[in-house]
């Protein structure tokens, strides 16, 4: 169904959930007034977004103090998800042709976001974030996970080549966790919610 022309009747629900779609709507008001119209009053809308690092500046500076340690780290290499993937692709076919999130997305789209929401009169508009890591045992699972869950990998490279250059990438990543790396892919996302009042 099209976000942005729900066919649903007026507040049919009591909470609207969009988990890491929105960045992927055009009109992010427009699909944002459809979730609205479908809430019943009093309902909660909650919306996420991945996003790499938290927001909050004590959090940040522990998150960046964190990566800063882990990238001099020389003892055990550390190969992250899921850049890791999408930078063999590249290598090996270049960037795609088009995007995969819309343009109001790509800087800061907490801000767009936000304001959207309290243009459309909704009430107690939060943001918050939430990231852990994940070390992956094996690399045939690594490369799964990223070709589930990275949409720029999913449908940016949907082809027979990059299919061949994935089978050629599962190969090098066991043979750097037969060497000792880490195979990491670390999770972030923004949440933004808000009430209809």
């Amino acid at each position: 169904m099209d976000a942005e022309a729900l066919d649903l009747p007026d507040e049919s629900f009591d909470a609207v959930i969009s988990l890491c779609a929105v960045a992927h709507f055009p009109d992010n008001t427009r699909a944002l007034r459809e979730m609205k119209r479908v809430l019943k009053t009093g309902g909660r809308l909650v919306i996420s977004f991945g996003y790499a690092r938290p927001t909050a500046p004590v959090p940040l500076v522990l998150h960046s103090a964190k990566r800063v340690l882990q990238r001099v780290n020389v003892v055990q290499r550390r190969v992250q998800a899921p850049s890791s993937l999408m930078n063999f692709i590249v290598r090996a076919m270049g960037h795609p042709e088009r995007g995969i999130n819309t343009e109001w997305s790509r800087h800061q789209p907490h801000r767009s976001l936000m304001k959207a929401l309290r243009s459309l009169n909704m009430g107690a508009v939060e943001r918050t974030w939430c990231g852990h890591e994940v070390e992956f045992q094996s690399a045939d699972d690594f490369a799964d996970a990223q070709l589930a869950i990275c949409t720029e990998v999913r449908k940016g490279f949907s082809s027979e080549a990059a299919e061949a250059i994935v089978v050629d990438y599962r190969r090098s990543m066991r043979r750097a966790r037969d060497t000792g790396a880490k195979l990491i892919y670390p999770y972030g996302a923004q949440f933004i919610s808000a009430t209809k009042l």
